[in-house]
């Protein structure tokens, strides 16, 4: 079956996402975060839960590392186990490759390093929660949750689905279905990949699966997802040709659900720029009453 994206949701995710974790990789850039809405689309057309694994992952994690709490400042390129985060001077490597200026600059937190950043990741999460709940493309009366976090949707055919819980921070959630009298839908509950102690309403629920619940009148629906914390060692350099000897990296990662954790250092923060003298000389905005024109 195949999904249209997005519904019309009246109520978006309730999330603090100024969490302080990272991505499990070198470097990732700010812009890739955003590009997960190819991910989405791939979901709605191959129906592949594995897909939103990876979306979730992203916007849970990836995304908020980019960003300081207030979304003010964000950096181009991300690397997860640096612990310094300003303008560098980068030599050449082993390879014989010679970064560019730009380069330099590219993983400290400020307003704009690149145009495509400061208009992109103001994107993702709205993208995000749009895709929570998905309508069959074919018309019938069905839908899929590809994700549950707290979102209240319409639903084509009538009625509405609302998730309630605190996902990804909690481990189960309510999920309300209320269709139009004598009308049947079925609903499609997307269980994580990780999820392998899934349970829906106390039955088991096969992870990396949709499962199919179908729903008439006012239905309630307990998905539990019961995540353990699990470790995945191997990340890092492998072997460094200017350093034959060096033995490998082999960083662990420790993960709970589509959570990732990281150490929260104490930071020494220092402004090297600000932007007052850059504001416009006249009014941001102008208001105008419609009926004078």
């Amino acid at each position: 079956m195949h999904w249209h994206m997005p519904m019309r949701c009246t109520r978006y995710m309730h999330m603090h996402m100024h969490m302080h974790m990272h991505m499990h990789m070198h470097m990732h850039f700010t812009c890739t975060s955003h590009a997960h809405a190819l991910h989405m689309q791939g979901f709605a057309a191959l129906n592949e839960p594995a897909l939103f694994d990876r979306v979730e992952r992203l916007a849970f994690n990836a995304l908020p590392a980019a960003l300081t709490a207030d979304m003010w400042t964000h950096v181009y390129v991300q690397q997860a186990n640096s612990v310094f985060a300003g303008r560098t001077a980068p030599t050449d490597s082993a390879m014989g490759d010679t970064p560019s200026g730009e380069d330099s600059g590219s993983n400290f937190y400020g307003v704009s390093h690149f145009p495509c950043c400061i208009t992109n990741f103001p994107q993702g999460w709205p993208k995000f929660a749009a895709s929570a709940v998905m309508a069959a493309a074919d018309g019938s009366h069905a839908f899929v949750l590809a994700s549950l976090v707290p979102v209240r949707a319409a639903l084509p055919f009538g009625g509405y689905v609302q998730v309630e819980g605190a996902y990804p921070f909690g481990d189960a959630v309510q999920v309300r279905v209320v269709l139009p009298a004598l009308l049947l839908a079925t609903a499609y509950v997307r269980i994580p990949g990780w999820a392998d102690e899934a349970s829906i309403d106390g039955k088991p629920a096969p992870n990396g699966t949709l499962v199919a619940v179908p729903c008439v009148g006012t239905s309630t629906l307990l998905v539990a997802l019961k995540p353990t914390v699990r470790t995945q060692a191997g990340w890092g350099v492998v072997s460094d040709p200017a350093d034959p000897g060096r033995p490998p990296t082999n960083a662990l990662t420790v993960s709970r659900g589509p959570l990732l954790f990281a150490l929260h250092p104490a930071e020494r923060r220092r402004v090297v720029k600000t932007y007052d003298d850059a504001l416009p000389g006249r009014p941001l905005a102008v208001g105008c009453g419609i009926s004078n024109l």
